[in-house]
């Protein structure tokens, strides 16, 4: 009986309803994978609880859920507090065709949705029901954050009989209310709609949407692949602040923000009442691309086969917007019956200026914020508001300007939490001080703030304009450190630049680079040997997986080809300038958890082709080593150097103990033949280039120490001469001292 339970397929399983709150993506989809297909009449309830901060990425989730009532929800009604989920649900299933009440429904409320990510091989969609007949009682997204979406909130594609004819399934209610929606649409060449659907609907309601930054969308609603079969929906668009005039390409159909074209069937009924429809700045226009073909009108209602609309009090910006033209859509026919009737323009209503504060909060920086004092707020029709409710305030905030400074190495960095174009008064912000240490390295020590506060990271409740120090002492003369932290997954590089380098924020004279320089298994030699080629590294943004978090790694994998190995390895070459230093240290973690060379060798060249010895390691399998020799005097004060990380063929290999690998058998016996058809992999970290002297210090030694004198020159760890007040370790006389 438990054999036959652990093969059960979630769509075998039957749950009851639940609500289960979750903060991280294993519980997430442990509580998805707990529905198993669903039940009608039952509601599985997932209530978020991770902060801001701790993203739930799903990865591309494929449901096989097609009955039930699902919420995903969170406490959290303020937008800038509400936990993120960045997810694509793509449905492997169809949802089964029911009443209303015992189909499939999707309901998000108060969470910040974003798409996981986007690439060429990706959707771009949140929900998506691809070739899914999709027959849905609900679909609603209730005081949601919708951000940084390539292409659609919610799609669906039908899919088709034996006949190649497409098979309509009805969505009995699709909502979008009290939203925010921006920073959507951003991936050249997706012209979709921000809610496309491929089904009949018998209720459309979109109220109270603030929606702005869509740069390549054609529209806010569209319909595709929906014949006439007398459908007869009702579409309300009400109370939405729609902020679109910037568009980067067009498709051949411009913008149309409402476009059931003729998809719906006659008789279908549009209400579009009290919104706002203004460019995001003062003369904003779209903007058509060349090749587009469309003439650049921006239409509100792009509508035929007979739909009923009733329009009124809408604020239309006809500088950016085609206002529409009821009598000529009724006379050619794509109109049964219309009311339009009290059409404002944005003076109507108001909206007279674009400084900041004098109708919009600061619309250069998006914030659409107006104040409940404003004409806007009671020009709707019998005395309501104009727009959405979400961007009305009683009075605007007091901007808090935030200045971060950083007295120490150039390199250091930091980051303010949440990101904002502006801060104001009452806004509670995280200053996180990126000092590239870690488990491995430290790089430099954290002196503290101006204001004598030490916290790192550090939250500050803004009472008005913030300005802040932090001070560092570099510990390591850096010339440069790759601490990998641009490595974000697996993939194939040719080469890495340096993540740090000494004085970074004037020039990238000490800008190094690593180079993969391969063997050349397409090539044989006659002897059987293969010549050097510049190659791959493959890129890990973790190693060793089983260590904890903090220990792991991003690494540079040398991968040498099997049939290569017993010749020479693939090998790490660093290009490093070194001018005005001396005392050059090279120095970085390696290491293994398949099969490499026992030993790996540090090596030194001024040409790239005369290799000199510097240091070896003898690595363990799944255990860093540091790699670290301090090089010739013929490394010093030069443009360029040579310095290579490779395995040590002529000193032995070690492999894998773990058997899953293959290379050795149950009693830990090495298989010989597994290992010499296994490629070497080598990993290299963590690496660091210092200087335990520069030219300049030297010189200032030898010239200062006899004079001792209080006037002397003040000079830093790199030589360089700065002014006395200067803090951390300076030198003076040829002697150092701490300046705090």
């Amino acid at each position: 009986m438990a054999l036959v339970a652990m093969f059960m397929l979630p769509s075998m399983m039957k749950a009851e309803s639940w609500t289960k709150e979750v903060s991280t993506k294993s519980e997430f989809t442990a509580a998805m994978d707990a529905i198993g297909d669903g039940v009608a009449g039952e509601t599985y309830e997932i209530v978020l609880t991770n902060d801001v901060a701790d993203i739930i990425n799903t990865g591309t989730y494929k449901p096989y859920i097609y009955t039930g009532r699902i919420v995903i929800r969170s406490d959290k009604t303020d937008f800038d507090e509400m936990p993120i989920l960045q997810t694509c649900f793509d449905w492997q299933v169809e949802p089964t065709e029911g009443s209303p009440g015992e189909q499939l429904s999707l309901i998000f409320e108060n969470v910040n949705l974003q798409y996981r990510a986007y690439n060429s091989s990706s959707s771009g969609q949140v929900i998506y029901f691809n070739g899914k007949t999709a027959p849905l009682d609900t679909v609603a997204f209730r005081n949601c954050h919708i951000t940084n979406i390539a292409r659609c909130l919610y799609r669906s594609v039908a899919t088709t009989d034996d006949n190649g004819d497409y098979i309509i399934a009805t969505v009995d209610w699709l909502e979008m209310s009290n939203c925010r929606v921006y920073d959507n649409n951003i991936s050249s060449g997706n012209n979709w709609f921000t809610i496309y659907t491929a089904q009949f609907l018998n209720t459309l309601t979109m109220t109270d949407n603030l929606i702005y930054d869509i740069p390549y969308s054609k529209g806010i609603w569209g319909i595709s692949r929906v014949s006439d079969v007398g459908a007869t929906p009702i579409v309300t668009f009400s109370n939405n602040s729609v902020f679109v005039g910037a568009n980067k390409t067009l498709a051949s159909s411009g913008f149309n923000c409402l476009s059931p074209g003729s998809s719906m069937g006659y008789g279908m009924q549009l209400n579009i009442n009290n919104n706002i429809f203004v460019a995001p700045q003062e003369g904003t226009r779209i903007l058509v691309n060349d090749t587009c073909g469309y003439d650049g009108s921006t239409t509100i209602l792009n509508g035929s086969n007979g739909c009923i609309v009733f329009a009124s009090n809408n604020v239309i910006d006809t500088e950016t917007w085609t206002a529409w033209d009821p009598e000529a859509e009724y006379e050619a026919g794509d109109w049964a019956y219309y009311e339009v009737s009290n059409d404002l323009t944005p003076e109507d209503a108001g909206i007279t200026s674009w400084e900041a504060g004098e109708v919009f909060q600061n619309p250069a920086n998006s914030y659409y914020y107006m104040l409940t004092s404003s004409t806007a707020y009671t020009a709707g029709v019998d005395g309501t508001y104009l727009g959405a409710a979400n961007m009305y305030v009683d009075e605007f905030p007091v901007v808090a300007n935030v200045d971060i400074a950083i007295d120490g190495p150039s390199y250091i960095d930091y980051t303010i939490s949440p990101e904002a174009a502006e801060y104001y008064v009452g806004d509670e912000i995280t200053i996180t001080l990126n000092d590239h240490n870690s488990y491995y390295r430290t790089f430099n020590v954290f002196n503290g703030w101006s204001d004598g506060n030490t916290d790192s990271p550090r939250t500050i409740t803004l009472e008005g304009d913030l300005a802040l120090t932090a001070s560092f002492t570099e510990v390591t003369p850096m010339i440069a450190a790759f601490d990998l932290s641009g490595i974000t997954g697996s993939s194939s590089i040719s080469t890495y630049d340096a993540d740090l380098y000494y004085n970074m924020d004037v020039d990238d004279t000490y800008q190094a680079v690593a180079r993969a320089i391969v063997n050349d298994t397409a090539n044989v030699n006659s002897d059987g040997t293969y010549n050097y080629v510049e190659g791959y590294f493959q890129t890990r943004a973790a190693k060793f997986g089983e260590d904890d978090e903090e220990i792991q790694m991003p690494i540079l994998s040398r991968r040498t080809a099997a049939v290569a190995k017993e010749y020479q390895h693939d090998y790490a070459q660093f290009e490093i300038c070194t001018k005005d230093f001396s005392g050059i240290t090279f120095s970085c973690f390696v290491g293994t958890d398949n099969n490499a060379a026992k030993v790996q060798a540090l090596e030194f060249s001024a040409d790239s082709t005369t290799w000199t010895t510097v240091a070896t390691v003898e690595i363990e399998n799944g255990i860093w080593s540091e790699l670290s020799g301090t090089l010739p005097e013929d490394a010093d004060d030069k443009d360029i150097i040579y310095v290579r990380v490779i395995g040590d063929i002529s000193q032995g290999h070690i492999v894998t103990p773990d058997t899953a690998g293959g290379l050795v058998d149950d009693e830990g016996n090495e298989d010989e033949d597994a290992y010499l058809a296994t490629d070497a992999f080598e990993y290299i970290g963590q690496i660091l280039i210092s200087a335990s002297t520069s030219t300049g210090i030297q010189e200032i030694v030898a010239d200062e120490q006899s004079t001792n004198s209080a006037d002397a020159p003040v000079y830093n760890l790199m030589g360089i001469q700065v002014d006395k007040s200067t803090k951390g370790i300076l030198i003076q006389n040829g002697k150092k001292f701490v300046n705090k």
